[in-house]
């Protein structure tokens, strides 16, 4: 009878502590679908999400504008300054032993500090390029197994569709899951390389390579009538009703406010029918998933030249030691 007590006792406790801590996911009144991104956080989850947001915003902000330049130029200003070797288009347009692989370039903001010592530690492009390709390889593995439907993204979209590779200046890899889903991918240590840590109200998770400090991050989606939204603070349209609305604290929302004039109620939208289904799509060598009219998708984000960098991007034989400094030009002023 004693032992009864005893097993009864811990079961209240136990659903006690499971209740506050449900509380401090939801909200007082807040449906659970709406907020609760994830149940395995830390029991204070506010608290916590609301430091490391404001940390990351920064850094979010760089990687935006950063990112910006990339795709609309073809080169991160980073990586420009960092070497006076020009990429090529695609990883197969020049060998993995030429001069553009074997530059040393630091990963700027674009690398988890956590597991890179120091965080602006130098490597090849090369080194880069395999980390992306290896924790995109491992986050498809990571998905299917958890049945989480996904489609490459961003950066990574434009990578596939004008390679079938990432692209060779790229810094990270972005892959886009349905809202719903994000609960499933539960933040641990999937191996002795790779983990699955919290980000952000507008990157939920993030996937680590511990070995390089190279990351693909997971941004949410969600399907409202014939279109779908992409929650972004710097996106330009209003999208009230997003999880990340509710996930985000107030002092987190009133900081990017106040800084940036940026805002949690903001998305990016694209018609439904350029997204999902989702189609097999190959990005090196390995099957993945992308938006069913993926190029008609990255038209209207990015603009009808998004196959193209609008600069001249290395040729296969090119010699390093004839480029100019004024050859850089170009990098530091829009076109």
């Amino acid at each position: 009878m004693a032992l009864l007590h005893v097993a009864i006792i811990l079961a209240l406790v136990g659903q006690t502590t499971c209740t506050a801590q449900t509380k401090l996911l939801r909200g007082h009144d807040t449906p659970a679908t709406k907020l609760e991104y994830s149940s395995d956080d830390d029991q204070d989850v506010t608290k916590l999400h609301e430091e490391e947001d404001i940390m990351n915003l920064d850094d979010e902000k760089n990687e935006d504008d950063v990112d910006a330049k990339a795709w609309k130029f073809g080169q991160p200003l980073h990586l420009a300054s960092g070497t006076k070797v020009l990429p090529p288009k695609c990883p197969k347009d020049v060998p993995e032993s030429g001069a553009y692989f074997k530059a040393l370039v630091s990963p700027h903001h674009h690398v988890d500090c956590d597991y890179r010592h120091p965080c602006s530690k130098q490597g090849t492009n090369l080194e880069r390029l395999n980390s992306i390709r290896g924790v995109l390889g491992r986050m498809k593995t990571l998905l299917d197994g958890l049945n989480v439907q996904y489609a490459i993204y961003a950066g990574s979209a434009i990578g596939q569709e004008r390679c079938e590779d990432v692209l060779p200046w790229d810094s990270d890899c972005d892959v886009a899951v349905w809202e719903h889903d994000i609960p499933k991918i539960v933040r641990r240590d999937l191996d002795s390389q790779y983990k699955v840590r919290y980000k952000s109200a507008f990157i939920p998770r993030t996937l680590v390579d511990k070995r390089t400090g190279f990351y693909c991050d997971i941004f949410p989606m969600k399907k409202k009538g014939s279109t779908v939204e992409f929650p972004w603070p710097y996106a330009n349209s209003m999208c009230p009703g997003q999880a990340a609305q509710f996930h985000a604290s107030t002092r987190y929302k009133s900081y990017l406010e106040k800084k940036y004039k940026a805002s949690v109620n903001k998305c990016y939208k694209a018609p439904y029918h350029t997204v999902a289904p989702f189609v097999p799509c190959t990005l090196n060598g390995v099957q993945h998933t992308c938006m069913k009219d993926q190029l008609a998708f990255l038209k209207s984000r990015y603009g009808n030249g998004v196959l193209y960098p609008n600069v001249s991007i290395a040729p296969v034989n090119y010699n390093p030691e004839k480029i100019k400094d004024n050859d850089f030009e170009w990098i530091f002023s829009d076109p």
